[in-house]
């Protein structure tokens, strides 16, 4: 079904990833600010070449491009998002040496059957956001900033991007009401 709508843009910072395990801090959610959100994974091809033919292909899956517009950030949620330390008195303060963490992305995305896709970027590492200030004009416009980040599987198991579909005959309620709890996938609760 066709998507009409997104919301509930969700991230759980990243506090592990090795071959031993993934863990997830607390989610945090941000209310009444997703407008926006696309990912494009970049899939690299290789041919090989003989008698004048291509006679064998590969690919290999690389890193995917994460684009979301908001409404705003604040300078507390530019802190998180980017690793730029504390607030103090409303200011957020850039520095060269900031290192911004993994997160996972959680949204959801309205289908035009009234059911919903569900859908996790789980390691997602987001740089300083696009913005742009204008003129008031007789006719405003807003002025959205966008935050891009690259999407990379987990060292834990490889695995990158999750997404459901609530009417699909095999879907789970359980899985709707836990998707937002966590950033690792999330199990059917027997």
């Amino acid at each position: 079904m066709p998507r009409i709508g997104v919301a509930s843009l969700v991230v759980a910072k990243v506090t592990q990833d090795t071959v031993d395990g993934v863990t997830y801090d607390t989610p945090v959610k941000f209310t009444k600010k997703l407008i926006r959100i696309g990912y494009q994974p970049t899939v690299n091809r290789v041919n090989l070449e003989a008698d004048d033919q291509i006679v064998e292909t590969v690919t290999g899956k690389g890193e995917t491009r994460v684009t979301i517009d908001v409404t705003d950030l604040t300078p507390t949620e530019k802190a998180l998002l980017l690793g730029s330390g504390t607030v103090q008195n409303g200011m957020r303060i850039s520095n060269k040496d900031d290192q911004a963490p993994y997160f996972c992305v959680m949204f959801k995305s309205k289908k035009s059957s009234g059911g919903y896709r569900y859908v996790k970027l789980l390691k997602v590492q987001f740089q300083e956001n696009n913005e742009t200030y204008e003129t008031k004009r007789q006719t405003p416009a807003f002025q959205n900033p966008t935050i891009e980040g690259v999407a990379i599987p987990r060292i834990y198991d490889g695995n990158d991007i999750v997404d459901a579909d609530d009417d699909e005959s095999t879907w789970d309620a359980s899985l709707a009401t836990n998707w937002f709890t966590s950033g690792d996938i999330p199990t059917v609760t027997p």
